[in-house]
């Protein structure tokens, strides 16, 4: 692929800022060009088999719409290991509440910022747009050592991971050794991960009548939280937009102010802290005064509240900028009912703010020994209503658990059960299930990556198992004799408008995943079977 396949102006000009090996950055900027919605990814789909018909790879989709690509080994190589690079082709997308931006149709714009590449009000998509980027650079690069290589590029890993779970099996991948480039601190390289499972709780709700003349229509958001990642980031303390503004709406009713929900949405995936969440709500004529003090008073409690953990993250050592939480409180169509909506009543909405409240959300165990690290994480991620169900209507909230353990992910199941009985609630049986991946600290995987990095910079990487999913370990269900690490160049605050790149560690990243390839050359296949 020359630059000229890339179809706009601004991807010409931005990729001569970038350092070398540019084709690294051609190819993520074709991928910021693209769409990526999960689930919706024919263009980048179709875009991936171009490449790989061009450069001469083998080129396979499997049943699930997974791109396979091989590059026969370089010349005296044919008897190595087998590798697999692994990536996935779709992204995480949420916009700040004031950008206009469809994702399904429009490119992500790029915007370089000193040694950093972000997009503007958007996600960027490097998680994981570089490492297709990185696969597909490496398969065109001729010059390179390395034995039979493939290139996996799933599908639909920031929603169901059903790319890995549903993967076709043998021969579709050959490989005995899985590069995953899917993490996102350079000079690291994770061996393990947490699964994770996906459940909803529905609220009943029940429908009123109301004299519109002596109701006010109010929409109450809550925007611009930092938000984050509901793996590697809930434990920061960060604000959760949805239970904010809980907190704000019980506080009124705390004042003896009665609300009626007309509506309420707020998050934007599952995997992504909630930024932002709003309500329409009903409130008596004469307490819409009282209400909007009501509001604006709690407001300043919670801005103290979250002084320190609501800061947007700075890089290169500069100093944290505080981002107070926003909040507006505004009358909505000349404050008028005109009845054209359902109302629920000041009970229901009691009751959903109260689950709102309490669902579970943030750290809920740490690893024995290891203070600082994750063990069993939950994020409250969605919230909406009215959500119908037959002929009655329900308040959704959406929920998403994390742990290293099974039996762990079991006990939060049945704490969630027990919260939706004593709310008088329903809840789901947990869906999108993914298991953890357990590290294997003797993989030849592990020991080629680190003496790469330790030969390329001097000293080993930093070797961790990470809160967050991966594919590896339903890859390895698959295929359970792969050998498999996971590494990348730095991303910071991915699933969230503020994600950004540091460029330098691109070609770091690179070099180092280049130097690994040919270290695994030197591996004879026949030595991971005897």
């Amino acid at each position: 692929m020359s630059a000229a396949m890339l179809t706009r102006p601004i991807s010409h000009k931005i990729l001569t800022q970038f350092p070398e090996p540019r084709s690294v950055f051609k190819y993520f900027l074709m991928c910021m060009e693209t769409p990526r919605v999960s689930h919706k990814l024919d263009q980048i789909r179709n875009k991936i088999l171009t490449v790989g018909k061009t450069i001469g790879c083998d080129c396979a989709v499997d049943t699930v719409g997974n791109v396979r690509l091989r590059k026969p080994a370089s010349a005296g190589y044919e008897n190595a290991v087998k590798v697999a690079m692994q990536c996935h082709i779709d992204m995480v997308c949420s916009k700040k509440a004031d950008k206009v931006h469809n994702f399904e149709t429009d490119p992500i714009e790029p915007i370089i910022e000193g040694d950093w590449l972000r997009a503007d009000g958007t996600t960027l998509g490097a998680d994981n747009g570089i490492g297709v980027a990185a696969a597909l650079a490496i398969l065109e690069d001729k010059s390179l050592i390395h034995g039979p290589l493939e290139a996996v590029f799933t599908v639909d890993e920031e929603t169901t991971m059903g790319g890995a779970e549903f993967m076709d099996k043998a021969p579709f991948l050959q490989s005995s050794v899985l590069l995953n480039i899917d993490t996102e601190v350079d000079g690291q390289v994770c061996v393990g991960c947490a699964g994770g499972f996906e459940k909803h709780i529905f609220v009943p709700l029940q429908p009123d009548i109301v004299k519109c003349e002596e109701q006010i229509v109010y929409e109450v958001a809550v925007f611009g939280l930092v938000g984050g990642h509901t793996g590697t980031d809930i434990d920061k303390g960060r604000a959760n937009a949805l239970q904010i503004l809980a907190r704000v709406l019980s506080h009124a009713i705390h004042r003896s102010i009665p609300l009626r929900f007309v509506s309420l949405s707020g998050g934007n995936a599952p995997n992504a802290i909630p930024r932002d969440a709003k309500a329409t709500v009903l409130v008596p004529a004469d307490k819409n005064g009282v209400f909007e003090a009501a509001c604006h008073e709690y407001l300043q409690h919670l801005r103290e509240e979250y002084a320190v953990a609501e800061q947007k993250p700075q890089e290169d050592g500069k100093k944290a900028e505080p981002q107070p939480i926003g909040l507006t409180v505004q009358a909505t169509n000349k404050g008028q009912f005109d009845g054209s909506h359902v109302v629920f009543t000041t009970d229901s909405t009691t009751k959903m703010v109260d689950s709102m409240l309490n669902v579970l959300h943030g750290p809920l165990r740490m690893i024995p020994g290891m203070a600082n690290e994750v063990d069993t994480s939950i994020s409250f991620s969605l919230s909406e209503l009215p959500v119908k169900n037959n002929e009655t209507y329900e308040g959704l909230l959406h929920v998403f658990c994390r742990s290293s353990s099974d039996y762990q992910m079991e006990q939060v199941e049945r704490k969630l059960d027990s919260f939706a009985r004593l709310s008088n609630a329903r809840s789901s049986k947990r869906f999108n299930y993914f298991p953890g991946w357990t590290p294997n600290l003797n993989s030849i995987a592990l020991k080629e990556t680190v003496a790469a990095h330790k030969e390329l910079f001097g000293h080993d990487p930093h070797v961790y198992s990470v809160h967050a999913g991966l594919e590896c370990g339903l890859l390895m269900g698959h295929y359970p004799k792969l050998h498999c690490v996971s590494f990348g160049p730095t991303i910071l605050d991915a699933h969230s408008p503020d994600e950004r790149a540091r460029i330098p560690s691109v070609p770091t990243f690179y070099k180092w995943l280049t130097c690994t390839l040919e270290k695994l050359a030197q591996v004879p296949e026949s030595s991971l079977h005897q």
